[in-house]
């Protein structure tokens, strides 16, 4: 669970270049709303999780330029990409493996006959997986001898509707509700552009970026050389 990087498989199997203004409008609304605390003076607010606002939202816009720099990096970088996919794709098989080990001693869930918080995370991304490509959540499931009926399984309770009710055509709808095709032409025609952060900020970000870019890639990546230094336009 803790391995994989549900963000990065979904990106890879995103058309186009449609993931990089996804992320190009998350960072968008990250800045107006880190902005936007700065001006009501929020910034130094503290979290229920311990973190300021500040924190928590240079933390996560490092995050999405980190994505945003994977899923677009320049073609010399392609071959470590590559790698990360690739064991980025073995854990998620890891973790169907250890379910399906689970299941040959409990039925019809993995912890026996009732839900657990486990079952909750793996419906998640089974469920995810099913949105993306069915064939490819068909081929995940081959792999093992007990996952498939315990998909059904899962689908088949009451409880499953908190995530499957929330699919692909409610999504759109949703995306279409808040004007996300509309906003993503304004980025992409340059209507609308990501807000300049102040310098002391803008610094906090790159460098937190530069710690997850050490710890997503290890020493495979000169980070200091690297697009993680680059700001938003």
């Amino acid at each position: 669970m803790l391995e994989w990087d549900e963000g990065l498989w979904s990106y890879k199997r995103m058309p186009s270049d449609m993931g990089t203004w996804i992320n190009k409008l998350k960072e968008l609304r990250c800045h107006e709303n880190l902005l936007g605390a700065i001006e009501r003076g929020e910034q130094g607010e503290v979290l229920g999780d311990g973190p300021t606002v500040r924190q928590a939202y240079v933390k996560k816009i490092a995050w999405i330029r980190q994505m945003e720099g994977t899923t677009g990096r320049a073609q010399e970088d392609q071959a470590i990409v590559q790698k990360r996919h690739e064991v980025n794709d073995a854990s998620l098989v890891a973790m169907c493996e250890l379910a399906d080990k689970l299941l040959e001693t409990n039925q019809p869930f993995m912890f026996g006959k009732h839900l657990t918080s486990a079952d909750g995370f793996f419906l998640c991304v089974l469920f995810r997986i099913s949105q993306a490509s069915q064939a490819e959540l068909d081929g995940l499931l081959g792999k093992t001898k007990h996952c498939a009926k315990y998909w059904e399984a899962l689908k088949a309770t009451k409880e499953s509707h908190s995530v499957t009710d929330y699919g692909k055509a409610w999504s759109f709808r949703n995306m279409l509700m808040n004007r996300v095709p509309f906003r993503l032409l304004g980025l992409k025609m340059g209507w609308m552009r990501v807000p300049e952060l102040p310098d002391d900020v803008e610094a906090e970000v790159q460098e937190a970026q530069r710690a997850r870019q050490r710890e997503y890639f290890g020493d495979a990546l000169d980070v200091a050389g690297s697009s993680s230094s680059q700001t938003a336009p």
